[in-house]
C-alpha cells in the first residue's frame, strides 16, 4: 500500500466516496489525498468500473476514487442497489 507521503496523482475531476458511510460523491483534490492514512491502485469497485484508488482515513472509512463524477455516480447507485 502507498502511504500518504507517496501522494498519488489523480487526474483533475477526480471523485469518490466513502462506501463504508453514506457520503454521496464528491470532488477530491491534492488536499483531500494527503488527509488519507493509506492508498493502494484500484480495488473491487461495485459495478463496471474499477476505481483509481481505494483509500483510508481509519479503520472505519474506506474511499473509493474514480476518474470522473458520472463514473461515481454510476458507482454509488450500483452499490446503494445492491444493499441489504
Amino acid at each position: 500500500m502507498a502511504q500518504a507521503a507517496e501522494t498519488p496523482v489523480l487526474p483533475d475531476g477526480a471523485y469518490g466516496f466513502d462506501w463504508y458511510g453514506a457520503t454521496p460523491c464528491r470532488k477530491i483534490g491534492k488536499a483531500d489525498l494527503r488527509r488519507f492514512q493509506t492508498c493502494e491502485n484500484g480495488g473491487s469497485g461495485f459495478g463496471h468500473v474499477q476505481p483509481l484508488l481505494t483509500c483510508r482515513h481509519g479503520k472505519n472509512d474506506e474511499w473509493v476514487i474514480y476518474a470522473n463524477k458520472a463514473q461515481c455516480r454510476e458507482e454509488h447507485e450500483t452499490m446503494e442497489a445492491n444493499a441489504p
